[in-house]
This record gives C-alpha cells, structure tokens and sequence, in this order.
C-alpha cells in the first residue's frame, strides 16, 4: 500500500500541534527533524474496514514512528485501534516504535487490560504511553 501524498504533511516546526475534537497532542520538536505527519483515520485508510488510529509521525532522522489514538477515556479501544493500524501499515514502519493514547477525559482501564497492554508492546520493543490532553510529547 502507497500512502497517498495528499495524507502526508511533512514539517520542521519546532512545535507540531496534532487535534482531533477534545484531544490535543503538542509534538516539541527542538531538533527540527523533518517530521512526517500521516492522517489516517480520515485519509489513508478512510475506507479500510476494522479499528485504525488517528496519525502516524515518522521521523526519517532517529528511525521512529509515532502512532497517535485521540481518545475520550477509553484506553484498551485506542491500543486496539493503534496496533491494528501498525499492523495494515507494517511495511513503512521505522525500527523504533512509539504508541500513544492521549485523553481528553479520565482514562478507562482495568489492571488486568494494562497488563496485558504492557507485556504485548514490551514483548515487541514498543514504547508504550497513555497521556493526558493537551500534553506535550518531546521527539
């Protein structure tokens, strides 16, 4: 699959601001690496059936990929959502990898699910991250 170009925003801004209704990610970028912004939800995979997340980030410079999932408070739905795209999408993904759930409200999650959660990215080197709305993700 080609991601289409029309769903790719590359910047070098120091501060990449990624929103979607209540949830705001604000990405720092002190290095200014290029930085490739992929809307995927309303673009890439607007007519793909099953869960997709809401953006992908890839910084060509340090090999990593960013999958962002804009929540309310439903943390196990926004994992799901972002391993299911990381696996339609598995041939343009960086070595290094990052999922982040941000939440606009008071994260859902059983002890059991987070669990689950941390041995299934740990077992895949993935780094894994839930934070709060309007945070702010350092590249």
């Amino acid at each position: 699959m080609n991601l289409p170009a029309i769903c790719v925003k590359t910047h070098r801004n120091p501060r990449i601001t990624l929103s979607e209704t209540k949830s705001v990610l604000y990405l720092q970028n002190p290095k200014l690496h290029e930085v490739q912004v992929i809307e995927i939800d309303k673009c890439v995979l607007k007519n793909a059936e099953g869960q997709k997340c809401d953006y992908l980030v890839q910084i060509e410079e340090t090999k990593t990929s960013l999958f962002i999932e804009l929540k309310g408070s439903d943390i196990p739905k926004g994992y799901e959502q972002i391993k299911a795209t990381a696996h339609k999408l598995k041939e343009h993904l960086k070595p290094r990898q990052i999922w982040i759930v941000i939440c606009s409200g008071t994260p859902r999650i059983i002890t059991s699910e987070q669990q689950k959660i941390i041995r299934e990215t740990k077992k895949a080197s993935i780094t894994w991250r839930v934070q709060n709305s309007h945070s702010l993700y350092i590249l």
